[in-house]
């Protein structure tokens, strides 16, 4: 990799793009998760925090250690020794941030993760990593041949089968999620566009200098794209507004539809789970799994707390709301 005068400055200027984004999505995902904690965005700011550890260590890693040690006497064979450690050695970052994309996913359809699944994940991975560990030892003592290109194809198809994944899910499964459908389909967009721009953009990086600029800034936008789409949907209590004129507003404000607004109401007139679900001629699993996407969108853990909440935001007027 040399570089001229202009792609040099164009590094630099990615490089500050990088930390800016990288600052973007990790503090708007991580204030979103003090605002919700009981919502999903704890799973959304760790898959963040470590996917943006692996784009400075796994990616910039390999672009700044060849900027130095390309004005340095040192052969072109130990330069490509030394930078295969930065991809390689980083893939534990890339491995959690993985698996907190599909907890992520999974919490945003409302589906309860199995109790293996962390186990089956750690797993698998932890002896893929193990095994491509003896590959690279065995790469040390000479006896196989392996360059930083198929480091970097087999880390891009693991990420390309992770993200398609998750995006598959959201849009597949047939549960209801914590979100509006419409907005859960861009997120489910993003999550299956972003491998094969990232695949598209490393390929051509090596006839097409852009490319390359274009491949590090795609890596980093993705993360904070989705932060800041949940940003604008979810509004943080400090930009909603303080109080509301009626239940219909509320809901509208927190992204409730009209049958979570029925249920809300039912909520607020004290009517247990079995009342509603005879009152409104749906299944009592039906109620729970309404309810559940309630507290997700509002933040709260109880159905005092949600009636807390509508007294609170709702202008007194003549029937108040009882708990």
């Amino acid at each position: 990799m040399n570089f001229g005068p202009m792609q040099f400055f164009l590094y630099i200027l990615t490089f500050g793009l990088s930390i800016g984004l990288c600052a973007i999505g990790v503090t708007t995902s991580y204030r979103m998760k003090l605002v919700f904690p009981e919502n999903h965005f704890s799973s959304l700011f760790y898959f963040q925090a470590f996917s943006f550890i692996y784009g400075f260590y796994g990616i910039w890693g390999i672009i700044i250690s060849k900027l130095i040690m390309n004005n340095l006497s040192i052969s072109e064979n130990i330069i490509e020794n030394i930078i295969l450690l930065f991809p390689f050695l980083g893939i534990p970052f890339l491995i959690a941030s993985w698996y907190l994309q599909l907890i992520f996913t999974f919490e945003l359809k409302s589906i309860k993760t199995p109790r293996y699944f962390p186990i089956l994940f750690f797993s698998v991975f932890s002896l893929a990593f193990l095994g491509a560990g003896l590959l690279f030892k065995y790469f040390l003592d000479g006896n196989i041949s392996i360059n930083l290109n198929d480091i970097i194809k087999s880390i891009l198809l693991l990420n390309l089968l992770i993200s398609v994944s998750s995006g598959f899910l959201l849009i597949v499964i047939p549960r209801r999620s914590v979100v509006p459908v419409d907005f859960l389909r861009r997120i489910a967009l993003i999550f299956i566009l972003a491998p094969f721009s990232l695949i598209i953009f490393y390929f051509l990086s090596g006839s097409f200098a852009l490319a390359g600029i274009f491949f590090v800034l795609f890596y980093f936008i993705t993360p904070a794209l989705v932060s800041a789409l949940f940003f604008l949907n979810e509004k943080p209590a400090s930009v909603r507004p303080q109080h509301f004129d009626s239940l219909l507003s509320l809901c509208r404000e927190f992204g409730i539809s009209n049958r979570e607004c029925e249920i809300i109401r039912e909520i607020c007139d004290g009517k247990s789970n079995r009342e509603i679900s005879e009152r409104l001629f749906i299944s009592l699993q039906t109620v729970k799994d309404h309810s559940h996407r309630i507290y997700s969108k509002t933040g709260v853990s109880s159905r005092v707390q949600l009636v807390n909440l509508v007294n609170e935001k709702i202008k007194p007027g003549p029937t108040p709301v009882k708990p």
